[in-house]
């Protein structure tokens, strides 16, 4: 009980912790309930004469032993002080905020009492809970939105870009926040206002390509509400490399066409390096065919340039293998690095072109490095044009053969006839002595060379037929 003047104090103190919304009583130090107000006597249905006296957690929590985490425990340990503790109960799956203060006065029994608070923070707590996911939430977008390798930018209705992440700054090359968005593809404003107007007026996806600088982009123009406000989102995605792979493969397409057909090498050889170059990013191409004789062919617009000794096409010539590297390794005096702006440089790869009769190689250019997508599709192009010189190549034999062979057939024919009519001279010359001996040998003698020329004439017969098969093999 209090000290003097009890029972007045008593209900001093009680009506004014009736007053609180929420649990409040006053315990001594060995958890004695003191008084305990209206909220708590209403909540746990307990008469005020059954509660005051009671062992707090017995009664309210009905426990043998002090509630786990109970700040009065805290506070008698720390000699009477002020302390607090929340916790979550599995009873009433809520949460709480237990707060104990010293009131500096003792009981009846000399024990120290505490004003005793409980509070109900369960709403709280979930604020704080829905707070702290929101925020997660928050991180986790700005996380994809500043790390994600596609351009992204939110823009008003206006069209005025509000945020842009790096990815549409490194490609744009400056920060576009604050500017409007047929301002910065001024090109192409007016397509880009009618997207955007599209875009707001049928809240559906509009998706457009666009170039920037040396990139091919496609954008999409997605309505979001952000805020509660109607917003537009810019996605984009870098397409350079797909559409450079899409050319790479046309381009061999085209000259796998010019492969199965060409007459001349020196003329294939210029067709397939004017292909090559025609693809975006590649500056020059360089094919080389060392045998009897060097053929050496150039284009793009360093060809002037790469027509000088190369040591890391000379390797590719002699040893067979294939070479990466750039003109930051090429020597001090390399016409290629001369042309090239400084800070910059050009990526070189070299595959060989091999045949029979030479050796070779075919060397590509680029402002790009070489991924090895790319490189299989360079090797694929050089194995084919090494098949298609060595088919010129014994095209060119065959050719040979069948001229020898046509020759061989003409000098027959021509023999033939030549042992004919002296033959037949000698043969007439023979008839004006019929009956002399000599006559008659040299008539036996003519007859063996006829059966000889008669088995000429069957040889040169099969001959002329080989030449006939030979000639439409080589159509």
């Amino acid at each position: 009980m209090l000290p003097s003047e009890g029972n007045r104090l008593r209900d001093v103190a009680r009506f004014i912790l009736d007053s609180l919304p929420f649990y409040a009583m006053i315990v001594d130090e060995d958890h004695r309930i003191v008084i305990a107000n209206k909220k708590v006597v209403e909540d746990f249905g307990i008469q005020v004469e059954e509660i005051e006296g009671a062992f707090c957690p017995k009664r309210i929590h009905g426990l043998d032993r002090p509630y786990p985490g109970c700040p009065l425990e805290k506070s008698v340990e720390n000699g009477g002080v002020y302390a607090e503790s929340e916790f979550f109960d599995e009873a009433s799956k809520k949460w709480y905020l237990s707060i104990v203060y010293p009131l500096g006065i003792s009981s009846r029994k000399e024990k120290r009492l505490f004003l005793h608070f409980t509070i109900d923070i369960t709403d709280r707590k979930m604020a704080e809970k829905l707070e702290v996911e929101k925020k997660i939430g928050e991180d986790k977008y700005r996380a994809i939105f500043e790390n994600t390798i596609n351009p992204v930018a939110i823009i008003d209705k206006n069209g005025r870009m509000l945020e842009a992440n790096p990815s549409m700054t490194d490609i744009l090359g400056f920060d576009p926040a604050g500017k409007r968005l047929d301002e910065i593809f001024s090109e192409t404003s007016g397509k880009v206002k009618e997207f955007l107007n599209t875009a707001l007026e049928s809240n559906e996806t509009i998706t457009f390509r666009q170039n920037v600088g040396d990139r091919s982009l496609i954008f999409s123009i997605i309505p979001a509400k952000i805020g509660g406000k109607g917003h537009l989102i810019l996605i984009g995605r870098d397409m350079t490399e797909i559409l450079r792979r899409e050319q790479l493969l046309k381009m061999i397409l085209s000259v796998e066409r010019e492969l199965d057909k060409f007459e001349d090498l020196r003329d294939l050889l210029v067709k397939v390096s004017e292909s090559i170059v025609s693809v975006r990013g590649y500056h020059g191409v360089r094919i080389d065919l060392v045998g009897k004789d060097r053929l050496t062919v150039t284009a793009g617009e360093l060809k002037e340039y790469l027509v000088e000794e190369c040591p890391v096409i000379s390797e590719t010539i002699e040893r067979g293998n294939d070479v990466v590297s750039d003109t930051g390794k090429c020597p001090e005096n390399c016409a290629v690095k001369g042309q090239m702006p400084e800070r910059t440089m050009l990526h070189i790869a070299v595959m060989p072109v091999r045949t029979d009769e030479c050796n070779g190689s075919i060397a590509f250019f680029s402002s790009k490095p070489f991924d090895q997508e790319e490189l299989a599709i360079l090797k694929t192009m050089a194995s084919d044009m090494s098949r298609a010189i060595k088919n010129y190549e014994l095209n060119r034999m065959k050719k040979e053969a069948y001229t020898k062979v046509e020759e061989s057939i003409e000098k027959i024919a021509l023999l033939i006839d030549r042992i004919r009519n002296p033959l037949t001279v000698i043969s007439a010359y023979a008839e004006l002595y019929p009956e002399s001996e000599i006559s008659d040998v040299i008539m036996k003698q003519v007859e063996k060379i006829n059966g000889i020329i008669r088995n000429l004439d069957d040889e040169w017969r099969r001959s002329e037929e080989f030449r006939r098969w030979f000639e439409a093999l080589l159509r």
